[in-house]
């Protein structure tokens, strides 16, 4: 076959070109001073010399196999020590981890609930997460990412990291590394353990319940193995903490002028509420917002006033802090079984099967219940608007409107007395079934084939929203000509049964108004994936240096997602109008194929000669069939050399491939009605000197537009013309094993991923606003301003950008000696150091560069430092988590703010284990010993994904083998 030929001699050349390109580098780094640290538990350097082992990041098996791509391994002691129930918290503590989504930290959007690795800071979708080596069907409704919160930690025996491109092995997704995640397996007996935990102020609480075991049958052919595990974590409120409940925000400074004259631009404020948050009914006479509740007509002007109209903010203004009564932690509740099944048939014949299903549910707050005056609230129908005979009208509120010459009154009132918060009650059932047959041929070749498929339904349930229309015809009430009872205006509105309601009283509402007005929207998701493969590897032949081994294989893949939503939000009639909860999704139903082949060689060149104890080199490459967008090529190649015992070098160079995602490709095209800061308004207008210069070039006064535009047309959804992700990366790196220092490990890494094509929702306003010339601009093409600059439309569906790129350096040390006999001190460092994450928007236009290294979300340098004491039945650790200082914005100019800047930080966990006897052990353990708050920055005070947001917390467990 043609498509054979090429396999062959790519690999070839992938082998070839990693060698030229690596020995000059490695001989280069090796005349260097030796840098820092390995991974203390890296797989790839376990260097298990009488056993044949796979290691992430090749489908290689060879005896005492050392891969070149550095693979970072947390074990069960790392994720027992970490107290908590879920895996993502566990990694999200790792240097090389960025924030992702974590479903424990508040999120509310369509995938809320779930959670997604971001491995470099790259993105959920171009992080790969396997289960013991095979790909998961997603978990998400808008990528391709996994559900880390499916697995529960307690079935996890340890978790392998390795980043950099490696679609080459695995195929799409995998742009910017791997997360292999091991299950417990193969254990003869029982175990079960209890854990728990609670935060010093007696929240927070988790728990978790867990058994896991097996047994052999019929004469050890077979075996059979099974684990269930339950956990819950209880949410942890804003209200909760003093430093989350203070809302931090930024806003214009009025006494700064020019960006240069020596004054910030912005301040920072305590306790900015909205008036939109206001739970009495709020409007606006001549411009001046009043209130009408228990304490009757009031005017509400904040005591500082930072914007106007319908949502207006201030210090002082009578509106509620609304994340006061939302979720800093979510909820969650995961059920979880697993089993898996071998039986020899016959000799060098095996039969597998392996099974799993979970269940979470996570109810997510999302906000309070409201609208205003705005044309985008109901469907774009507009606010609700009184009428001057409204039978509920107060007199003082008619007076009012009458010295005011209003002939009638738009209202805004969030309703959580009447509605409580919006709330996504998330139920998602996840099972995942793999069958097939592996065995040995010629006593060399081992082979596997597979069938695989998963399916993922996420049931998303939102009580007590609105029915628009019903909800506008109960508030039109007018007296009955006849009774003088109130009534519904409308005769229609009558005739279908509707109730009137007093929107000037704050309280439960009857359930007749509930029947009439109120709903429950019911949408689902559904991602399903199917894989047969077939796989080979074994040693070709001998060379003089050792075995020429190769693996091979082939894949056949198929995705679908498939999304419904109540037929209300479709027509609108329980759509009312801002947030993600309000927007409807239309009813989608895509799937893709791909058919794949794959090769991987690892070829022993010299051994034993002088400054060569070993040199390997190795390549892959996979070819890929879409039906979506045709054919893909992937390659990588490796090298490795052992110069002596105590030194080894390595280099990985890979292009990587990355395919849109459904969603990416078909998702719908939605046109939203939204409110948003002007970007050419005061407060933002002097970002940087280019946006300045572009804002007064569209209209807008110098010293900028009206903070809030009255109303934007944003378009979202997805791009049928995308094309593929292209990456190329490298790795170079020095590993340390001295042999006049037994005991001590160490590594060190750089990295260098640059991702062309990259599929981003278009920042526009920065991309037009900040660039130095708009003139050709395609992302001014984009926008559409009024004559004094307000933005009026935006299209922010999906492109290909021109080029996302980050380089760094991993480094790790580990120390381990023995005191008073068998007595064990351990001393490890592992680190990452950011040299650059950015995105360019425009090519060949340098100012659309968005620079997110040093950025709060991207800090330079993350550290743990763990010192640990082993004794024969007890043990414990400290581990210091460092993160460096940052910077709020990246592009803004020396005056945008009083501190552009973010402290650093260092959280302290402890831990200390017990082994009572062969059968029972326990283990005790703090988190943030010292009980730090997050930075108290309007950016980061509830950053919860770097940061640690639930204080000082205690935990321990308690396991027991049978």
């Amino acid at each position: 076959m043609k498509k054979s030929a090429f396999f062959a001699s790519s690999a070839v050349i992938a082998i070839a070109a990693s060698a030229a390109f690596a020995l000059p580098l490695a001989a280069s780094m090796l005349l260097a001073s030796p840098a820092q640290a390995e991974e203390a538990s890296n797989a790839g350097d376990a260097g298990i010399a009488t056993e044949e082992v796979v290691v992430t990041g090749t489908h290689i098996s060879q005896a005492g196999y050392t891969a070149p791509t550095p693979v970072t391994v947390v074990d069960q002691a790392q994720i027992r020590n970490s107290g908590v129930t879920n895996v993502i918290d566990t990694l999200l503590k790792m240097p090389a981890i960025a924030a992702g989504q974590d479903a424990n930290n508040g999120a509310n959007t369509t995938d809320g609930g779930a959670s997604f690795i971001n491995l470099r800071g790259l993105g959920t979708n171009r992080s790969l997460v396997l289960v013991n080596g095979r790909r998961r069907v997603s978990g998400s409704s808008t990528s391709s990412a996994v559900d880390l919160n499916t697995i529960p930690a307690a079935m996890i025996d340890h978790a392998e990291i390795t980043t950099g491109g490696a679609s080459a092995i695995y195929g799409a997704d995998a742009v910017s590394g791997v997360l292999n995640l091991i299950t417990k397996k193969n254990f003869e007996g029982l175990e079960m353990t209890a854990q728990g935990g609670i935060s010093q102020r007696g929240d927070s609480e988790n728990y978790a319940l867990s058994a896991f075991g097996g047994t052999s049958f019929s004469n050890n052919r077979g075996f059979v193995g099974f684990a269930v595990s339950y956990s819950k974590e209880n949410p942890l409120n804003y209200s909760d903490r003093s430093y989350l409940n203070t809302h931090l925000a930024e806003q214009s400074n009025p006494a700064s002028k020019t960006p240069t004259d020596g004054i910030p631009d912005r301040l920072t404020y305590q306790n900015v509420q909205s008036l939109a948050y206001s739970p009495n009914v709020l409007f606006f006479a001549k411009n001046v917002p009043y209130t009408y509740g228990a304490n009757g007509l009031l005017n509400v002007t904040p005591t500082t006033s930072f914007a106007t109209g319908p949502t207006g903010n201030g210090v002082g203004s009578p509106g509620e802090f609304e994340q006061s009564m939302l979720n800093a932690r979510l909820g969650n509740q995961v059920t979880s079984m697993r089993s898996d099944l071998s039986y020899k048939v016959f000799d060098g014949i095996k039969f597998f099967a392996e099974g799993e299903f979970t269940q979470t549910n996570t109810p997510v707050p999302d906000q309070y219940y409201r609208f205003d005056s705005r044309a985008l609230w109901f469907n774009a129908t507009g606010g609700p608007i009184i009428q001057p005979d409204n039978y509920y009208l107060p007199a003082s509120v008619k007076a009012l409107m009458a010295s005011s010459g209003m002939t009638t009154l738009p209202v805004a009132k969030d309703m959580v007395d009447e509605l409580g918060i919006i709330t996504d009650y998330h139920n998602r059932n996840t099972y995942s079934i793999v069958t097939g047959f592996e065995g040995i041929l010629f006593d060399n070749w081992k082979w596997d084939v597979s069938y695989q498929y998963g399916q993922e339904r996420d049931d998303i349930e939102t009580p007590n929203l609105l029915r628009g229309q019903n909800f506008k015809n109960a508030l039109d009430v007018i007296a009955d000509p006849a009774s003088g009872l109130p009534e519904c205006r409308s005769a229609t509105a009558r005739a279908a049964g509707c109730v009137p309601y007093n929107i000037f009283v704050r309280g439960p509402l009857s359930q007749a108004q509930r029947d009439y007005f109120v709903a429950t929207r019911v949408q689902n998701t559904e991602n399903t994936q199917g894989i047969v493969g077939a796989h080979l590897n074994g040693d070709l032949f001998e060379l003089p240096a050792g075995s020429l081994a190769i693996a091979a294989g082939v894949e056949h893949r198929e995705e679908g997602l498939h999304t419904r939503d109540d037929s209300g939000m479709l027509s609108g009639d329980i759509r009312w109008g801002v947030g993600t909860t309000a927007n409807a999704r239309p009813n989608l139903d895509k799937k893709f194929t791909v058919t794949e082949e794959y090769a991987e060689i690892l070829a022993p060149v010299v051994r034993d000669i002088p400054f060569v104890q070993a040199l390997n080199v190795d390549g892959a490459i996979r070819a890929s069939d879409y039906n979506t967008i045709g054919s893909t090529i992937a390659w990588a190649g490796g090298v490795n050399w052992t110069v002596n015992d105590d030194v080894r070098m390595r280099f990985t160079l890979s292009q990587s491939v990355r395919a849109p995602n459904l969603l990416e490709l078909y998702g719908p095209v939605t046109v939203t009605l939204t409110s948003a800061p002007n970007p050419c308004g005061s407060s933002a207008i002097n970002t940087t000197a280019n946006r300045k210069a572009n804002c007064i070039a569209l209209g807008a006064p110098a010293a900028g537009s009206v903070n809030t535009a009255p109303q934007i047309e944003s378009i979202t959804g997805g791009n049928a013309d995308l094309k593929q992700e292209l990456s190329n990366s490298w790795t170079l790196g020095t590993v340390l094993t001295p042999s006049f220092l037994p005991g001590f490990q160490s590594s060190i890494d750089f990295f260098n991923i640059a991702i062309s094509g990259a599929v981003t929702t278009p920042n526009v306003e920065n991309g037009c606003l900040d660039a130095a010339n708009m003139q050709g601009n395609a992302f001014c093409n984009r926008m559409t301003f009024s004559s004094g600059g307000v933005l009026l439309t935006e299209d922010r569906s999906l492109i290909n950008a021109a080029k996302l790129t980050t380089q760094g350096v991993d480094f790790s040390a580990d120390y381990r000696f023995q005191v008073w006999g068998a007595d064990t001190v351990g001393l490890n460092l592992t680190g990452t150091y950011l040299m650059g994450l950015e995105t360019l928007a425009q090519a060949n236009d340098p100012s659309t560069t968005a620079v997110y290294g040093g950025a709060y979300t991207n800090p330079r340098v993350r550290l743990n430092a763990t010192v640990s004491y082993e004794e024969q039945n007890w043990g414990g650790s400290v581990t210091n988590r460092f993160v460096s200082s940052s910077i709020i914005d990246r592009a803004a100019l020396p005056e945008a703010r009083v501190s552009n800047t973010v402290p650093s930080i260092i959280y302290t966990d402890a831990t200390v284990h017990y082994t009572i006897n062969d059968n029972l052990s326990g283990f005790v353990g703090i988190n943030n010993l010292f009980d730090f708050a997050p930075p108290q920055r309007a950016q980061t005070y509830n950053y919860g994904d770097l940061y640690d947001l639930t204080g000082r917390f205690f935990h321990g467990g308690i396991t027991a083998k049978f």
